[in-house]
């Protein structure tokens, strides 16, 4: 028969975590009569599922083309459960989540799939993730820069949140927010100006901000 599999099975690392924080992998080897010894390393539970599978018998696919739809089948099975469980416990961007998805070495055509049908039903959606982050972020004292810069390494454009950024910070100033978040903060007597200048512009304001409001606090406190 064509491309008939011969033998295959599923192993499982014995070693499960490592302390250098990579995801262990499985691995699936088949023997075919036309290709001979392969070998695909899989995510760790959908190896489990496939070994389960094969050690009880349940599996009995004809040739590699039907194990490797099964294999695929298997992945977007156990990925989706995976990204259900991320979600329950707190909001994603879409690309958080195929970066999840990724490291636990499922494929790219996996992780888009899982990850679009996550967005069509709702689950995930970007623009709620950006609107919460920013809220709290702004709660957090981060000033537009920072909350723009850390949403785009998240994958989410700031300009998906409706009336960004004026809707978002319509009660106060930039530098009034700036301000009031100086004024907490301790500073030393060595470099007190240009430390406060470097928190201000780590917490995303921008540098003529940093500068008016560093001076201003380092004038009120000489005052006092």
């Amino acid at each position: 028969m064509s491309d008939g599999i011969l033998a295959w099975d599923v192993t499982i690392p014995e070693v499960q975590r490592s302390s250098m924080g990579a995801r262990p992998r499985g691995t699936l080897s088949l023997i075919t009569s036309d290709r001979g010894e392969e070998s695909f390393t899989l995510p760790l539970a959908v190896a489990r599922s496939l070994k389960a599978s094969h050690d009880a018998d349940e599996l009995h696919p004809e040739s590699r083309a039907e194990l490797l739809w099964i294999v695929k089948d298997r992945s977007l099975r156990c990925a989706a459960l995976r990204m259900e469980r991320l979600v329950d416990k707190r909001d994603y961007s879409s690309q958080e989540l195929s970066n999840k998805l990724r490291q636990d070495g499922y494929s790219e055509q996996v992780r888009e799939e899982v990850v679009a049908r996550a967005v069509d039903s709702g689950i995930v959606d970007d623009a709620r993730y950006a609107d919460i982050f920013v809220r709290t972020k702004i709660s957090s004292g981060w000033g537009i820069n920072r909350i723009e810069a850390e949403l785009n390494r998240r994958g989410v454009d700031a300009t998906l949140l409706e009336g960004w950024p004026e809707a978002y910070f319509s009660d106060t100033s930039e530098e009034e927010r700036a301000l009031e978040l100086a004024r907490t903060r301790r500073i030393s007597e060595k470099n007190g100006y240009e430390k406060l200048v470097r928190f201000l512009c780590g917490r995303g304001y921008t540098l003529a901000v940093s500068y008016r409001v560093a001076r201003q606090v380092i004038d009120e406190r000489t005052i006092d």
